[in-house]
């Protein structure tokens, strides 16, 4: 997030900033990059969110957002999957939000990691999870970029009385990682709202869709 746009909608406006995720008009994207973005500015979204270049090229998807005076609030990258070394998303953040001049990463596990509720946290690959995304965020506190992770269904499995996104908070505190709850994925898991309120929480994804997306 540039500090341009924390301005602007943290003190200008007494209302949370509204961004729309360009992976939901992704089509259009593709088809006619130039005129979805004067659709999406017209809309008055306060930026915009990336997940995926939509087969432009990053030079020129930066001009675009440029020309139209488009801010972008975060990059979303490649989810972890626990075979790349973690270097590859730091080096991926540092590189993609230098130049869409944003200071928030996004990035999520893949769901394939973990398919169902597991017997017990330490039994999962979960603290695998966690390890690999404390460090990225660690790295990456050092350059200013706020980390923001994107849950899915298993990251609101119920496992020894909490959910397995909760253990992403504990030990040391790292100030720059938060939640990007999707609403969509929170109501399908089913969880209790009250055993996520009080972590910390970046944004919300509102996605509005049925299972078949």
């Amino acid at each position: 997030m540039s500090d341009t746009f924390r301005k602007q909608t943290s003190i200008e406006t007494s209302v949370p900033p509204l961004a729309i995720a360009l992976w939901a008009i992704r089509k259009r994207m593709e088809e006619n990059p130039e005129t979805t973005l004067d659709f999406v500015k017209n809309q008055n979204f306060s930026a915009v969110e990336l997940a995926g270049f939509f087969n432009i090229k990053t030079d020129d998807l930066e001009w675009y957002l440029r020309q139209k005076q488009i801010q972008v609030c975060g990059v979303h990258g490649p989810s972890i999957d626990l075979v790349r070394n973690n270097q590859i998303f730091i080096d991926w953040a540092k590189e993609f939000t230098k130049i869409f001049d944003t200071k928030c990463f996004g990035i999520e596990s893949s769901p394939a990691l973990i398919r169902n509720v597991p017997t017990s946290y330490a039994a999962s690959k979960y603290p695998d999870i966690v390890k690999e995304l404390r460090t990225i965020a660690a790295k990456l506190a050092a350059v200013g970029i706020r980390v923001s992770y994107h849950c899915f269904i298993h990251d609101f499995y119920i496992v020894e009385g909490k959910p397995l996104v909760a253990r992403l908070f504990e030990g040391d505190p790292l100030p720059n990682l938060g939640l990007q709850l999707d609403t969509f994925w929170l109501h399908r898991s089913g969880v209790d709202i009250d055993t996520l309120i009080n972590l910390p929480i970046h944004s919300v994804h509102l996605n509005e869709r049925d299972d078949q997306g």
